[in-house]
């Protein structure tokens, strides 16, 4: 099974998907990772540079490259969701989409401070919470499963997700 974890940033996927790792034989694929080895750089030394569109626009053709093996655990980028083409293209071939659902002041303790290293699409919201608002309805429109991680632990979240497996 093709496992995708989307979410705001903060909101635990790669945290998430090195533990499922690390508790099964899945693969890992790390977007973000993969796109700051392809630019040379930060994220959001790549967004200053050249702007959003042209972000999404290679996280789309990232996506759309990659081989994912069968038994694999994607996490993906907070802003995944815009790559519309690679994201319906990895809907149709049957790729689980499990949205990790987090409330604004979770998102908020964690991002204090890390809000200019982690290469944030804003899409013209003026702050986190017109953020959220504007793509929780985009994760919503393609999450198979939705995890409310509030109150629950990181084995919580990730047996949870090992139990679709």
């Amino acid at each position: 099974m093709k496992i995708a974890l989307i979410g705001m940033p903060t909101s635990g996927k790669s945290t998430i998907s090195n533990e499922i790792t690390r508790l099964t034989n899945y693969s890992h694929i790390d977007l973000d990772h993969m796109l700051e080895n392809r630019f040379g750089t930060t994220l959001q030394e790549f967004i200053n540079s050249y702007g959003e569109n042209e972000f999404v626009d290679q996280e789309n053709s990232l996506m759309l490259e990659i081989k994912y093996p069968e038994d694999c655990i994607i996490s993906t980028g907070g802003s995944v969701i815009y790559a519309t083409s690679a994201m319906e293209r990895l809907k149709a071939d049957g790729v689980h989409f499990v949205y990790l659902k987090t409330s604004i002041s979770k998102l908020e303790k964690r991002l204090h401070n890390q809000r200019d290293m982690r290469g944030i699409i804003m899409r013209g919201c003026k702050n986190w919470s017109e953020l959220l608002a504007n793509r929780s309805v985009l994760y919503s429109k393609y999450a198979d499963t939705v995890i409310e991680t509030d109150g629950l632990s990181l084995s919580d979240i990730s047996q949870k997700i090992i139990d679709l497996m």
